[in-house]
């Protein structure tokens, strides 16, 4: 049996972590130390999906030697792993094992700094679709779902596995208005909250006003 050790006021207590299936214990009998550790397991792993959001379909036809190199944020739904950040770009480059090297820059505005995490991506299926697995930490993979694709790479939606997560990116820092309201329409058809968008400050200009 595996089992988590926790310590109460100097003692140790044993606590199972998988226990015989034909065995009902009651989530309310666990300590709230213990209750709490699961609730964040549960919380992680969700954030670890590979799945598509519902109304989302993959790209196909998909040519990840032309989606090398680097990737210009035009907007995003704002989200705990990059609050705070500017001028955000994705380089990919490909490697010798067959995996994308993703490199992931931004500017913090708030201390000042430039933030900088290295991951790689593999394909979850067949190479000729636009749904890729990405991660920056150890063997936890986050999806990574390329819904629209212009004919020549020069911008992309690329969404994550929930409705909570998706960007506009593009070849150039600024989009012309015609195509930012038109990728904003993209981007709600397939059920996501473009109201709160947070775009680049580079991709906003007086000439590049965006229907609300």
């Amino acid at each position: 049996m595996l089992a988590m050790r926790v310590v109460h006021a100097n003692k140790t207590v044993m606590y199972p972590l998988l226990h015989n299936p034909m065995v009902s214990v009651p989530f309310k009998l666990y300590p709230i130390s213990y209750q709490l550790c699961a609730l964040g397991l549960v919380v992680f792993l969700h954030g670890c999906s590979l799945s598509v959001p519902a109304g989302v379909k993959p790209v196909a036809g998909f040519d990840i030697n032309q989606y090398l190199g680097r990737w210009y944020e035009i907007a995003r739904l704002d989200n705990r792993f990059q609050r705070g950040l500017e001028q955000v770009t994705a380089t990919y480059s490909l490697q010798e094992d067959g995996s994308v090297r993703v490199e992931n820059t931004g500017w913090n505005s708030q201390n000042k700094q430039k933030k900088t995490v290295i991951g790689k991506a593999k394909f979850v299926s067949a190479k000729q679709i636009g749904h890729l697995k990405v991660s920056f930490w150890g063997p936890f993979y986050s999806s990574y779902v390329i819904f629209h694709l212009e004919a020549d790479y020069s911008a992309a939606l690329v969404c994550g596995a929930s409705s909570n997560y998706c960007w506009i990116l593009a070849r150039s820092p600024m989009l012309s208005a015609e195509d930012l309201i038109k990728y904003r329409r993209i981007a709600e058809d397939h059920g996501f909250a473009i109201e709160h968008f947070k775009y680049a400050p580079s991709a906003v200009s007086p000439a590049n006003v965006v229907d609300h």
